[in-house]
């Protein structure tokens, strides 16, 4: 009898077509493209009774790689066995890559038992496919071929003097009348001048940002979506940081010339950004109105150049808790800092410390110090580890059962139960299957007609995926318990080994800690406290 298959129907829309159909107002997100993709391949479904199990798209998805949503899910679905067969309107659907093609259609399906059909290309996994890497060859070739046109017509673009860049940059807008053109948007361009007279009065580029904080100025990627009417997504940009003044201070777009082209992507189909020799910029001087003077210009480089001497600058030596710390606070890295110390004996003392990088960064207007010494510090982590290696040596047992309640890991009996009804969920699944045959033989018998066949198909078929999906879910919380078993065992062992630590070392910390947050230090009835949590790794952290 003829396999009775639960497919996966797959659409996908090109880069350009899914931006113009985004510009459209359509339903869901779906394009029309989309959509007659899909009446399509459901309508072929349907004239050879199979059953239509899940539908997967990705609207504005290049096909030169595969890291899609859509394209993923199927894949993951495929691999749980809740379909066995994809259906695509055209190879070109599936990826323009030939590589990446000839390797799910050669590999990855056949060995998850999942066939292949690409509907207008007349090709089928379950027969003869000369032609298909014919085909596979070139959607590549075309893709390829799209990438460099494209590539061409930006260059030309660039060379004739407009500007290519989604956003205008803070201090300027896009003209009305021609979007590839700059002109200057008033109050920030007052920002940018304001930003260089305070960098001609020597005041350094956190303390710039200190005083645009101060005032409430909108950091440039916020001021863009509050210029645009629209609310700003990213909550941690309202904020001026000394980096991003050294960025506007170093930008030669505010002497009227555009200079593009500095990044580009690895290949048409690796679009990893990376930066572009400096001869192949595309420079355009006096390309629009300048906001700031050559005189200005020079004169605020010029204090760059009095006030950093490269000679003199040393390659900053890594910190015993680099990347470990973060501010209790705001969230920020504690970034690390060394100074000296005169003693009253003439000893010169040179001693590191550490401040919340926010703070440091935004001119001291956002957040606070969080400061702590480094010797301070070691010595905390240093009785921290050894207690618990003491703690596990005196009362393993105790110690386990605690750092299960504290990851909600769930007991023996949870455990015995997701099993249990694991072992139900799948006799279910064997009793579907088996009546799906009976059903079959019943209508190839004419015990049954065409039509009650597909209903009871139906009906066993939706409750065999909100079974599939039930078992998905027992089987993800049995491996996560298992794996909360496996990482509470590893953290015993790696930190039994510490019990006669003498000293934190970049070793140890790197090998027990996932992070270390830091607190400010406050002043309770005369005594200083500071709040330090340690997160180690595997298990998080540990009262």
């Amino acid at each position: 009898m003829d396999k009775l298959y639960n497919v996966g129907i797959y659409a996908r829309l090109s880069v350009d077509d899914g931006r113009n159909s985004r510009k459209k107002n359509v339903l869901d997100g779906d394009s029309a493209s989309i959509e007659n993709q899909r009446a399509i391949l459901s309508e072929y479904v349907m004239l050879r009774g199979w059953n239509e199990a899940r539908f997967y798209y990705d609207d504005g998805y290049s096909g030169g790689n595969f890291e899609r949503p859509g394209f993923q899910q199927m894949v993951r679905d495929a691999q749980d066995g809740l379909i066995n067969l994809i259906l695509v309107k055209d190879l070109s659907r599936l990826g323009r890559d030939y590589i990446g093609v000839g390797k799910y259609t050669d590999e990855v399906f056949p060995a998850l038992g999942c066939r292949f059909i690409a509907l207008m290309d007349d090709i089928d996994t379950d027969g003869e496919n000369d032609l298909m890497p014919f085909r596979s060859l070139l959607n590549d070739y075309h893709l390829k071929d799209l990438s460099r046109k494209i590539k061409s017509v930006l260059r030309a673009k660039a060379q004739s003097g407009q500007y290519l860049a989604h956003f205008a940059p803070f201090g300027y807008r896009k003209d009305p009348a021609d979007h590839h053109k700059l002109i200057a948007d008033e109050y920030a361009a007052g920002i940018v001048r304001r930003i260089f007279e305070l960098r001609l009065q020597k005041h350094g580029y956190a303390k710039i940002a200190s005083f645009l904080n101060g005032e409430g100025v909108l950091a440039p990627r916020a001021y863009c979506f509050h210029s645009q009417g629209k609310e700003n997504p990213y909550k941690s940009t309202v904020l001026w940081h000394g980096t991003a003044v050294k960025n506007l201070l170093k930008n030669e777009i505010y002497l009227g010339h555009l200079i593009q082209h500095t990044t580009g992507t690895l290949s048409y189909k690796n679009k990893k950004q990376i930066d572009q020799p400096e001869w192949n910029w595309i420079r355009i001087d006096n390309a629009h109105e300048p906001i700031i003077d050559q005189a200005t210009w020079d004169a605020a480089q010029a204090v760059d150049l009095k006030k950093y001497d490269p000679a003199q600058r040393k390659t900053p030596e890594p910190s015993l808790f680099s990347g470990l710390l973060v501010c209790a606070d705001c969230g920020g890295k504690l970034m690390h800092n060394t100074a000296k110390q005169k003693r009253k004996n003439g000893a010169v003392v040179r001693y590191s410390s550490y401040r919340c990088s926010t703070y440091y960064h935004t001119g001291r207007s956002v957040c606070s110090t969080h400061s702590i010494y480094e010797i301070s510090l070691k010595q905390i982590v240093l009785d921290a580890i050894k207690g618990h290696a003491r703690r596990i040596e005196c009362d393993e047992r105790n110690v386990i059962a605690e750092l299960r309640r504290h990851s909600s890991q769930g007991n023996e009996k949870d455990r015995l139960g997701f099993q249990k009804k694991l072992k139900r969920t799948g006799g279910r699944l064997d009793e579907l299957d088996q009546m799906d045959a009976k059903r079959y033989e019943d209508k190839v018998a004419g015990l049954i007609t065409q039509e009650t066949f597909t209903r009871i198909i139906a009906d066993a078929e939706s409750e065999r995926l909100e079974l599939k999906s039930e078992q998905l879910r027992l089987t993800d919380a049995l491996a996560e318990m298992e794996q909360r078993r496996l990482d509470i065992e590893s953290w015993i062992a790696t930190i039994r080994k510490h019990i006669s630590l003498m000293e934190v070392d970049s070793e140890t910390l790197q090998e027990l800690v996932d992070k270390i947050e830091i607190g400010e230090r406050k002043i309770i009835d005369g005594v200083k406290h500071q709040q330090i949590k340690i997160h180690y790794k595997y298990v998080g952290e540990i009262g």
